[in-house]
């Protein structure tokens, strides 16, 4: 697809079965629904920071690197004050969100290899990390929108054979075998990743409970218009039967991978008891089983009685800095990077 104003072009054939279908004038299955609405490619929003100039990228080398996945709906604007936050304790920051369509098709498409939106949205970012040359990086994760890129980049660092032939960078200039390089430029990005922190993230969901759904509601006017005018939200929401059993499958193997994947770095999990968008009671079973397997130094949790869905900074500022300052501390200390320019 190409994009113009910042939108794709799906072409004129897709805006007539759009018409079509918000007209009433025709039927489409829900697979069809899909493709055309969700399936289809649009552009992450971002910040500056994604595309900085070479030069800045040379007057940063050296620095900790704070990758941040923004939530369904969010805004490089409403993450401010985290970047902000980072930048005061000397780490450069870097901001991806992931479009809505692709969120929706990461929450009930089950996945099936490394294509698509968001697994072109993870490589991209792991070039990005490799190209800023930072001593060391984090990932912070707000919600399921950031969790599914978050998986993304988890089975790709996991996946040595894919990685190697799925990593690109023009920008280098290599010496000896393409393939040993390929190896070690993902070796590195590997050791570098020193740790996690979910913000309101896992979210367990069901594929049956309606919470994709509310979470929706949080998008843009123009999206859930789209989404409303084509019927989709009935067919996700009212009992068509392949929809529920795609979500259901796809929310299976999201909750078992959350549960199961190789520690990539240390983890902070930041939540609440009353969210009720992040179950308290699913994340701190996924905490405990984490614990058993990985050790309570590498798993840890903050757990506040009462804040808003990705709001625990508002709500709890000075505890939530001092958990944040404490990881990001914990985070250098395990770190085989020392010398680095941070205010710690």
């Amino acid at each position: 697809s190409s994009y113009r104003g910042g939108r794709p072009d799906r072409g004129r054939g897709t805006r007539r079965v759009h018409k079509a279908v918000a007209e009433g004038r025709m039927e489409l299955s829900t697979y069809r629904i899909l493709q055309l609405l969700v399936l289809h490619k649009c552009p992450p929003q971002s910040n500056a920071s994604m595309s900085q100039s070479k030069s800045d990228r040379l007057r940063n080398q050296g620095r900790p690197l704070a990758v941040l996945f923004g939530w369904l709906g969010c805004k490089p604007r409403y993450l401010r004050r985290y970047e902000d936050l980072y930048r005061q304790l000397g780490w450069d920051v870097e901001i991806y969100t992931p479009s809505p369509p692709a969120i929706v098709a990461a929450a009930i498409v089950p996945f099936r290899g490394h294509s698509g939106v968001m697994s072109d949205l993870a490589f991209e970012t792991l070039r990005q990390v490799d190209s800023a040359e930072c001593t060391m990086f984090v990932l912070h994760v707000f919600s399921n929108g950031g969790a599914f890129l978050l998986e993304r980049i988890r089975l790709i660092l996991s996946d040595t054979v894919v990685a190697n032939s799925a990593l690109k960078f023009p920008e280098k200039s290599y010496k000896g075998s393409g393939e040993s390089i390929m190896s070690s430029v993902v070796q590195g990005l590997r050791d570098k990743l020193v740790g996690v922190i979910f913000d309101s993230a896992p979210a367990q969901y069901s594929g049956t409970d309606g919470q994709l759904a509310r979470a929706l509601e949080h998008t843009s006017l123009w999206y859930r218009m789209r989404l409303h005018a084509s019927g989709i939200f009935d067919r996700l929401f009212q009992g068509d039967a392949f929809a529920k059993e795609s979500q259901q499958k796809r929310a299976s193997q999201f909750w078992e991978h959350m549960c199961n994947a190789p520690l990539l770095g240390i983890e902070l999990y930041i939540h609440s008891v009353d969210d009720p968008l992040c179950p308290s009671n699913a994340v701190d079973e996924l905490v405990h089983h984490r614990q058993a397997v990985f050790g309570k130094e590498k798993i840890v949790a903050r757990k506040f009685e009462s804040s808003p869905h990705c709001s625990h900074l508002l709500s709890h500022r000075n505890e939530y800095h001092f958990s944040l300052t404490s990881f990001l501390d914990h985070c250098c200390s395990a770190s085989p990077h020392k010398s680095i320019k941070s205010k710690l």
